[in-house]
């Protein structure tokens, strides 16, 4: 087991944000949901210090672009709670719209300007009622914008428009496209929309000026991937819940299962505490055998690459905030012991991030030495062994809900409490870790008493919870075995927000 540590650090030393928040102002969510809402962006906008940087975009049959991405100053602060009063419900879902809105202004930030911490939070109680509407469209659309996508750029296609906000400090705000680079050159000519009430997906697909020094060029890897985290928070039962666990599964983001309104300030405080946070980012761990070994599996739902099989294995972590730790499992074949060795190497590990608190590209360097000997103990080590539980739990659950998209309740139920069976008889079954781990899924058990109940929360609670354990991350702050996960940044956040409520 290879273990991730990042320091406790002071919250004066923190990564400045670029944050954007895209906010469903359809016609489900009038009423307190909406106000509940809007009272949580005050909190958010409190918060955050002046080289932060907030823009609001919202969404219901149009895309309306709030506030363009800027500074928290105090005088800033004002005009971007003015501009959440004007939110009102109404209107259908054109959640991808949103979305790509938001994505597109940070992907278009001014290198000199931007802040290396950025995130969307992407808030909705429905199904999204536009083109695409499922996560690979989805996906395929927000990492690559300049590829037309079938069915989506027809032009009788039905698009919400885009209508940008009246308030004069929108225009002076909204950032200009870089001075240099790939997207400076095809975006002027493409991408820039010059009506915003037409519809900015086919602008950015048309066909570019063909004297653009750009066309036929591939763009780097990194403008082929989403440039932020997507947290998303999914309000009722309503919503898709794997949709947007799929969009924050892919940009190492958080699903939030919001179930009842008064949950809303709680998901924002737990996910903001954890922006705040970042110690590190683009965080990459290559294991490597030695000595003959092979690496027969990892441990985890973060992306692999797989170098040379079995030989050397990268996995992606992404991010790591404040104090977190991540656990990453590794099952490796060693060759016959020939003769008692009391310590050899037999994996190597290398791990390269960004520190966002130096900005400086930083490489770790450590190996994984075993002890063989002719002996008939099998006995676990106590920190691999609830690891080894984590992953049992979180595969359980991932798995269940598999079943319950299949109507199989019954099979479903049987997976979990066989989990339950495996972690209630191994050596750290009496970790309160452990302890709690097997009263969720005793709890995600009871959400599948039949259709309704899985539809009506259960899929939503045991999507959420298998993430969190696969990740060690919480986005859910009143489950127990989650708690483990918190930081003190995110504890601090709730503390804060229950206290100026």
């Amino acid at each position: 087991m290879a273990t991730l540590k990042a320091p406790l650090f002071k919250s004066d030393t923190r990564a400045p944000l670029d944050v954007i928040a895209i906010i469903d102002e359809s016609g489900s969510m009038s009423g307190e949901k909406i106000d509940l809402c809007k009272e949580t962006l005050e909190f958010i906008i409190q918060n955050l210090q002046e080289s932060d940087r907030l823009g609001i975009i919202s969404y219901a049959s149009i895309v309306t672009e709030r506030l363009g991405l800027m500074k928290m100053t105090a005088q800033n602060k004002n005009l971007a709670q003015d501009s959440i009063r004007n939110i009102q419900a109404g209107g259908g879902t054109s959640l991808y719209q949103g979305l790509e809105r938001g994505i597109e202004h940070i992907r278009d930030r001014v290198p000199e300007e931007k802040n290396e911490v950025a995130s969307v939070l992407l808030l909705t109680d429905g199904q999204t009622g536009s083109m695409p509407r499922d996560l690979a469209g989805m996906l395929e659309g927000l990492k690559h914008p300049w590829v037309a996508i079938p069915g989506l750029d027809e032009p009788n296609d039905q698009m919400p428009p885009i209508q940008q906000s009246p308030a004069p400090v929108q225009q002076k705000t909204l950032p200009p496209p870089p001075s240099s680079g790939f997207f400076s050159s095809f975006k002027k000519k493409v991408a820039t929309p010059t009506n915003r009430t037409t519809n900015s997906r086919l602008q950015t697909r048309n066909t570019p000026d063909p004297k653009d020094p750009h066309v036929g060029k591939r763009p780097s890897p990194e403008e082929q991937e989403i440039p932020c985290s997507i947290n998303t928070f999914g309000y009722g039962a309503d919503h898709d819940p794997l949709l947007l666990k799929g969009l924050a599964d892919a940009s190492n983001g958080s699903y939030y299962f919001v179930a009842k309104n008064e949950d809303i300030p709680e998901a924002f405080a737990d996910c903001l505490g954890g922006l705040v946070s970042v110690a590190a980012q683009n965080i990459s761990v290559k294991f490597r055998a030695e000595n003959g070994a092979t690496i027969l599996k990892i441990f985890t739902k973060f992306k692999l690459n797989e170098i040379s099989p079995g030989k050397e294995i990268e996995v992606i972590v992404g991010d790591i905030q404040s104090e977190e730790q991540k656990d990453i499992l590794v099952a490796v074949s060693l060759t016959p012991l020939q003769v008692e060795n009391p310590e050899s190497v037999y994996v190597s590990v290398e791990t390269t991030c960004f520190n966002v608190l130096t900005c400086n590209l930083e490489t770790l360097k450590t190996e994984g030495k075993i002890s063989r000997q002719n002996s008939n103990s099998k006995t676990r080590n106590f920190d691999v062994d609830k690891n080894y539980n984590r992953v049992l739990a979180a595969d359980a659950m991932t798995r269940a809900a598999e079943f319950g998209r299949q109507d199989k309740y019954d099979d479903a139920k049987t997976l979990l409490a066989d989990a339950m069976s495996k972690i209630r008889s191994s050596p750290s079954a009496s970790d309160s870790f452990c302890s709690n781990l097997m009263t969720e899924l005793e709890n995600c058990s009871k959400g599948l008493r039949d259709r309704a109940t899985f539809l009506g929360g259960g899929q939503q609670a045991m999507l959420n919870n298998c993430q969190s354990h696969w990740n060690q991350r919480s986005n859910n702050a009143s489950s127990p075995s989650q708690m483990g996960y918190q930081n003190s940044a995110k504890k601090k956040m709730q503390s804060v927000f229950k206290k100026s409520s």
